[in-house]
């Protein structure tokens, strides 16, 4: 049997809602030199029944071991020099594949190519919008630099990096924390390239109520230990501009419910700081939306960073107390 040039590694936890679209855009891919490998997280719903009727390599955890583990279980059985990550509640863009292994195969020095996550949701919805408009942003971003780090959802990478790095670390279990730990981790002379155009999937994002205040503060503390551990900075997200922001959101809310009639400059003023900090976005969202888009985009930002704020300060508080004990 011809080796595959390409391993596509899902992992799934009561995934019925998302798994067969996923499967369903990659088997529709061009790109056919591939294997897929599922591990399955000990699923509960019929997300295995689902997974069967596709001719995937699915191997089924009896309990929860957390997408850490499930990740490094399935690199451990891929056959192939390369690994594409992808997570079940996504699609894949039409002949994305065949781009990313064209790239790869002309600039041997690379270590992995980041496909940028696309700006129109799944699911419909303005917060699903919001979340992809923002991602779509940050990563195009990166893409202005010459390299990046590895962000996992929809990139590829040398499977040699990932046993040379021991795989993901399993002490971080909940969802997003593996992904930033191992990224920290990759020496800086692994060269990961992201173009801009590069659109590599489209994902369902959770709407506000509950899920999406959930996952705002559960990522960002997961997010703040994993940096406390490192004692490290991320030059792409804690950037002074960045904690600038998250302040401002934060006296910007506070100065709008305390004493408003007292604070109305204050408020103002910090909105004014504010809006000129996130003017290159507002620029690029205004581009590709509406004006009534806009707006909810720019308030709901300000939701957002004081959502990330609260998760970072808890992240802070539950890593201090564990060094405490």
């Amino acid at each position: 049997m011809k080796k595959p040039f390409l391993s596509i590694i899902i992992t799934t936890y009561n995934e019925q809602k998302y798994i067969h679209a996923c499967l369903e855009s990659i088997y529709k891919n061009n790109f056919k030199n591939i294997e897929v490998l599922i591990v399955d997280d000990a699923s509960t719903d019929k997300t295995i029944k689902i997974i069967k009727k596709f001719p995937v390599k699915l191997f089924i955890l009896k309990k929860n071991k957390g997408a850490a583990f499930a990740k490094n279980f399935a690199i451990k059985k891929a056959k192939s020099n390369f690994i594409f990550f992808i997570d079940a509640d996504a699609t894949l863009q039409k002949n994305i594949l065949s781009k990313m292994i064209k790239i790869i195969k002309k600039h041997k020095n690379l270590s992995g190519i980041n496909g940028i996550w696309s700006d129109t949701p799944i699911n419909k919805g303005y917060f699903p919008k919001y979340q992809s408009v923002d991602m779509n942003f940050a990563m195009k971003s990166m893409a202005k630099k010459k390299y990046s780090f590895h962000w996992g959802n929809g990139s590829l990478i040398k499977k040699k990096i990932l046993l040379d790095l021991g795989g993901f670390n399993e002490k971080f279990k909940g969802a997003g924390a593996e992904d930033y730990e191992l990224a920290l981790r990759i020496p800086k002379n692994k060269k990961f390239l992201v173009k801009k155009n590069l659109i590599s999937m489209q994902h369902n994002f959770p709407y506000f109520f509950f899920s999406g205040v959930k996952k705002y503060i559960s990522r960002s503390k997961r997010h703040i230990e994993v940096l406390l551990n490192f004692k490290t900075n991320d030059k792409f997200h804690t950037t002074k501009k960045n904690f600038l922001i998250l302040i401002l959101s934060n006296l910007i809310i506070f100065s709008s419910l305390i004493n408003y009639d007292k604070n109305i400059f204050f408020f103002g003023f910090f909105l004014t700081i504010y809006f000129f900090l996130n003017l290159k976005k507002l620029i690029f969202i205004k581009q590709r939306n509406n004006i009534i888009f806009l707006f909810y985009f720019f308030f709901m930002s300000l939701i957002v960073n004081f959502l990330i704020s609260v998760g970072s300060a808890i992240g802070c508080l539950s890593y201090f107390l564990k060094k405490i004990k």
